[in-house]
């Protein structure tokens, strides 16, 4: 049995280079957004860092700097 949860685990996780792809987008949104002239950061939390993630899950993000702080008022 433990050897069927292990394969079924291989086939939905995400593999090495899509845990790169994703810190790669993270990093390029961050880019995009600084670009814009909002003074943010972007920090990754979850699934996509710890590597626990499956093909088809979300990316969570923190977002922080002085345009939150600029936003709340």
């Amino acid at each position: 049995m433990s050897k069927e949860i292990e394969e079924f685990y291989r086939s939905k996780a995400l593999s090495e280079e899509e845990l790169r792809l994703r810190a790669e987008w993270v990093s390029g949104l961050e880019g995009v957004l600084r670009k814009r002239g909002m003074k943010v950061s972007l920090v990754a939390f979850g699934s996509s860092v710890s590597g626990l993630g499956v093909k088809g899950s979300d990316v969570d993000l923190v977002v922080g700097g002085e345009e939150v702080e600029r936003m709340k008022g």
